[in-house]
């Protein structure tokens, strides 16, 4: 669960994964809304604004195809938009594997998502860690 104490509503969210193709949307996009998925980090080559990387529409038009370099605490950002609305929705990655990838959010702000994506991570690198000591044990 998140630990922002001020983020009660955030869930995590399952979407479904086929062959690296994210199936599902958080967002209800409007008729006719530009819709987008993408990958963004704090981009030190630019004094800390976030750098994105845009996820490719998927294979017949359906879906996004995962950028090859979402890790676990990465912010993700979904949008929708029309020429009168600007929509968004942001959130970070607990978890990925080939059918599925777990996003919490939805977060007001990037900054606020990956406020919350990095405190995850000690948890995420202890059961890794964990699990890869009991793989090595002899």
């Amino acid at each position: 669960m998140p630990t922002l104490a001020d983020y009660h509503p955030l869930d995590r969210h399952l979407f479904r994964v086929a062959h690296d193709t994210l199936l599902d949307f958080p967002l209800h996009p409007a008729p006719g809304a530009r819709v987008w998925a993408a990958t963004m980090w704090h981009d030190i080559h630019h004094g800390g604004a976030w750098g994105r990387t845009m996820w490719q529409t998927g294979p017949g038009g359906r879906g996004f195809t995962l950028d090859r370099y979402v890790h676990l605490g990465d912010v993700v950002e979904f949008g929708a938009d029309t020429p009168t609305n600007l929509d968004r929705w942001y959130g970070y990655v607990t978890h990925a594997d080939g059918v599925s990838i777990t996003i919490v959010g939805p977060f007001h702000t990037p900054d606020h998502a990956a406020d919350d994506g990095r405190r995850s991570l000690p948890t995420w690198i202890a059961a890794h860690e964990r699990s890869t000591t009991r793989q090595t044990t002899i």
